[in-house]
């Protein structure tokens, strides 16, 4: 007697704010790495003009994990050095990453996960949940707090960084960061695991990094325009 097939479990979309964010003091070289495909790359074969990099329809401010690409303003180096797979960062690069530490201070409903800084850019993951209601001191019911959204998180960070960076440049209303940013919505458990590796391990992949602009590809391979590119 034929039985009917099992219907495929399906992944749920999305996850519950990890209790703990494990990390490594130590950096991986480029040749004790696996190969791992750059988010950034399979968002050219989905988007391949930068007018819109956003999912329609999808509501960015929806509790879940999103993973973050931001570049800065043609991809100058501005933020630090790789040297043997370690990040040393510029005086901007530190005042990059304290800025984007600081933004759960800003957004209570907001939580940082993995962060890596490059000279170029910073990949980031990060955690939006449902607010909590505050309390109304002039009446019973407590008062009804805001959703905040991807876009602020990023804008917010943008600004706030820019101000700082261009202050010790001692060059005010310079652009530092390119106008988008690339996200990704993290639905599984096995994406976000993944992601967290490739973000530990983007420095040791500086030398093959699509945003390295010394970058060398093989003979056979044709480099193919960064959708960030201003």
């Amino acid at each position: 007697m034929l039985r009917p097939p099992t219907a495929a479990r399906q992944p749920s979309r999305h996850l519950p704010v990890p209790d703990a964010f494990p990390s490594s003091p130590r950096p991986t070289y480029s040749h004790e790495l696996c190969r791992i495909t750059s988010p950034r790359i399979l968002c050219r074969a989905v988007y391949p003009n930068r007018k819109s990099i956003r999912l329609p329809n999808y509501d960015y401010s929806h509790p879940g994990m999103y993973f973050v690409t931001i570049c800065t303003h043609q991809r100058e180096p501005i933020l630090g050095t790789i040297d043997a797979g370690y990040m040393i960062p510029t005086d901007a690069g530190k005042l990059v990453e304290q800025t984007w530490h600081a933004l759960p201070n800003r957004f209570p409903n907001l939580k940082t996960d993995k962060f890596t800084l490059m000279p170029n850019h910073v990949h980031a993951i990060l955690f939006l949940h449902n607010p909590t209601s505050s309390p109304n001191p002039g009446g019973a019911s407590p008062a009804p707090t805001t959703r905040t959204s991807l876009s602020a998180v990023v804008c917010a960070f943008k600004s706030q960084s820019a101000i700082a960076v261009n202050k010790i440049r001692m060059a005010p209303n310079q652009p530092v960061w390119q106008r988008n940013y690339f996200e990704h919505i993290i639905r599984t458990p096995q994406s976000l695991d993944d992601l967290r590796r490739y973000i530990q391990e983007n420095p040791g992949r500086w030398p093959t990094d699509e945003e390295n602009p010394r970058r060398v590809d093989p003979p056979h391979v044709r480099r193919r325009p960064s959708p960030f590119s201003s």
